[in-house]
């Protein structure tokens, strides 16, 4: 069987798990953003709360990476690639159609089809995006920082790319769950929330800090 024609056996599964993997390379990457806009604008940058964040930062960027190589990753039981030849298939409106109109609120069968005539449309052009030769970085990057001991280190990914890379996932994953549950959940808007809240927590603690109010 292939990846997509296992994608088709569990639609519902399928979009579950990446909208939870989505989630959480975007929390991830929210979480890195927001503590390098934070260091960015720390009264002084040499403080051991710094280097500290610093440390976070990393861990969080590296976690990121893992998490968005697994959603693009081909070899992998259900990412988004096999979603992506999936949904070029002729019969495949017309299956997750059924689905979008059995979902609740429960609609009428030919307005849901002309719903998910759309969805998929931007699904396939927000994949159309992605470059892949980012994506042939962080794979390598993944391989070689990641997943094995000893080897170098050649290739890396901005920070500008990252970014690009995982909204098109958490894009991607709240279509498919769209035209599959009919629920409008967006892991991209998760990226935001917590770059804003740990921006502004550690920059409280980066101030108190130089205020001398920690101790």
């Amino acid at each position: 069987m292939s990846a997509e024609s296992r994608i088709e056996a569990d639609l519902a599964g399928a979009a579950r798990k990446l909208a939870e993997w989505a989630t959480m390379a975007a929390r991830t990457y929210g979480i890195y953003s927001g503590i390098n806009s934070a260091i960015h604008s720390a009264p002084d940058k040499s403080t051991h709360l710094v280097h500290h964040a610093d440390e976070v930062r990393r861990q969080m960027a590296l976690m990121t990476v893992i998490r968005t190589f697994a959603l693009l990753d081909r070899s992998a039981t259900i990412s988004l690639q096999p979603v992506y030849q999936f949904l070029k298939r002729p019969h495949a409106v017309a299956t997750v159609a059924e689905l979008y109109a059995s979902s609740e609120p429960r609609s009428d069968l030919h307005a849901a089809q002309i719903d998910c005539e759309k969805f998929c449309e931007r699904f396939l052009m927000e994949y159309r995006t992605i470059d892949w030769g980012v994506f042939s970085r962080l794979q390598s990057f993944r391989n070689s920082a990641l997943a094995h001991i000893g080897e170098d280190v050649t290739k890396f990914v901005r920070y500008g790319e990252l970014e690009q890379i995982v909204r098109s996932c958490t894009r991607l994953a709240g279509e498919f769950s769209l035209m599959i549950t009919g629920l409008n959940d967006w892991p991209e808007e998760d990226i935001d929330e917590y770059h804003d809240n740990t921006a502004a927590l550690w920059k409280a603690v980066f101030k108190a800090d130089s205020d001398g109010v920690l101790q």
